[in-house]
């Protein structure tokens, strides 16, 4: 199968054509347009081009995040290879990771090297990653279990997951069966072997001139536990 690049950007989807039904008019508009007529146009078309101009319009105008803030710290101690499934535009700015998100609109942002491909099916062989970043993903794509098992699956042995979540569930974007509580996240990475920090960080969105939304959001930091250390046997002869 034939992928295509779009500025240098592979298109790497089981459904090319169907993703592209979706995604067209935001590949082919134009970006020299005044923002004034760039914004009619785009509320007259509706559709994508709409809402990738609200998209934009809330991350201009959003506040740097303590979230965000916490992403960094990490990926500070970090060295290796790093990829962030569903990483929209990238607020947390390192040019070393990898992004993988289906909005193309989003990865013209991104500040590194970036693939249109789906964060459910991602393109990369198991476990070539040193670290795997998912930020506000878990409750915002079809099936979170499936997520995690991806996410682990190329993690690296050694490795570090990243994730966050306000677990905004809804209904449109996730089946009711399949939403998760962060207790039963926690509970089944601890029981894939991994050593987990959980904590909470706000992230905040300026939707309106006068309306900001703050999400709490859940954290998860987990790890490879190091192999246990062999105990040799006792060769001598037990005493009575």
């Amino acid at each position: 199968m034939i992928y295509p690049a779009v500025d240098g950007v592979p298109v790497v989807l089981t459904d090319v054509d169907g993703w592209l039904a979706e995604e067209a008019a935001s590949l082919v508009c134009r970006r020299d347009l005044p923002p004034a007529v760039l914004g009619r146009i785009a509320q007259g078309a509706g559709g994508v081009l709409w809402r990738d101009l609200e998209r934009r319009a809330i991350a201009a105008a959003s506040p740097d995040s303590p979230l965000w803030q916490w992403v960094r710290q990490i990926l500070a101690s970090i060295d290796g290879r790093i990829v962030e499934l569903g990483c929209g535009t990238g607020r947390h700015g390192d040019a070393r990771v990898l992004g993988i998100d289906l909005h193309w609109d989003s990865l013209r942002a991104y500040p590194g090297p970036c693939l249109v491909a789906d964060a459910l099916d991602p393109p990369l062989p198991g476990h070539c990653c040193d670290a795997v970043l998912a930020i506000n993903l878990l409750d915002s794509c079809r099936d979170p279990g499936l997520l995690l098992q991806q996410a682990l699956a190329l993690l690296a042995p050694g490795g570090c997951l990243v994730m966050a979540s306000p677990l905004h569930w809804q209904r449109a974007v996730t089946a009711p069966d399949r939403w998760l509580t962060a207790e039963f996240v926690t509970e089944w990475l601890r029981g894939q072997g991994l050593e987990v920090s959980v904590g909470v960080e706000e992230w905040v969105l300026q939707v309106g001139p006068h309306s900001r939304t703050i999400h709490q959001c859940h954290t998860w930091l987990a790890r490879h536990r190091p192999p246990a250390p062999e105990h040799r046997r006792n060769s001598g002869a037990v005493g009575r």
